[in-house]
Formats: C-alpha cells, sequence, structure tokens
C-alpha cells in the first residue's frame, strides 16, 4: 500500500489526480489541516505535527526541494523495495526539519520549486509510472 499525506485541500488539482488515482489500486491519499498562522515556522511546526501524526510504521519518504533526485527508474525501484511506502507533502511553506529528520528519505522532485498541490500531481503521476514499469508496461517511455 501507497499512502500520500499532504497539506491541505487538492480540490484544484483533483480532476488530473482523479485520472490516475481511478488506474490504481492500494494507493491513497490523505490530508490534514492547513494552519492559518502568520508565522511561517508556526505554520511549518503544527503541519507537521499533524503530518507525523499520521505515519504508521512504513517507510517514509518527505518531499522537499533539497532532498535527493532520483530518476523514474529508480524511483520505481524505491517503490517496488519498500511495498508499504508513506510520502509526505508539505503545504505552502514546505515540510518542518522535524518531519525531513523523522522520515527515511528526503526526495525532491526537482530543482524547481513547485506549489504543493502541483508537487502532489507530480508525486502521483511519477507512483503511476512507477507501476508501469514494475509491471512492464509501455506508459513509461
Amino acid at each position: 500500500m501507497i499512502r500520500i499525506i499532504t497539506v491541505g485541500n487538492v480540490k484544484k488539482i483533483n480532476s488530473f489526480i482523479d485520472h490516475y488515482m481511478k488506474q490504481m489500486k492500494q494507493v491513497s491519499i490523505e490530508s490534514v489541516k492547513e494552519e492559518k498562522n502568520n508565522n511561517v515556522n508556526i505554520i511549518k511546526k503544527k503541519e507537521g505535527e499533524r503530518l507525523l501524526k499520521k505515519l504508521k510504521g512504513d517507510y517514509s519518504v518527505a518531499l522537499s526541494e533539497d532532498g535527493e533526485q532520483v530518476t523514474s527508474i529508480e524511483f520505481a525501484a524505491l517503490c517496488k523495495q519498500y511495498p508499504n511506502l508513506t510520502f509526505l507533502v508539505g503545504g505552502a511553506f514546505g515540510l518542518s526539519e522535524e518531519v525531513k529528520k523523522k522520515s527515511d528519505m528526503v526526495l525532491s522532485l526537482g530543482k524547481m520549486t513547485f506549489p504543493h498541490d502541483i508537487a502532489l500531481l507530480l508525486l502521483v503521476e511519477q507512483v503511476y509510472r512507477s507501476k508501469m514499469i514494475n509491471s512492464s508496461r509501455k506508459y513509461h517511455k
């Protein structure tokens, strides 16, 4: 089972995400409440606490622009190696340092910064792509 836990509402990009989610079994998306505050550090801390409360002992991967970059093939290998995998997607201000430290891996989707809802869409697409790679289907190329 692959779980994706994100901050906030994903309604803006639901139609794109739904396209991939309808084709995948054993993948779920959960969300935690966005923190409303004027202090970025408080926002990241509170949202981070909410994300960490959702972890169930699976191999956890935090998405952050300062994380490790991998190819789609390497990502597929990660998904295959850890059948119980949880991805953590931060809110508008990213993840707290505590979330990154408590995660088993910190992964970057690239050197550019993306809005968190776009990062979620990219992650879902890569999870779908990994399933195609791992089942030797043609979607990958």
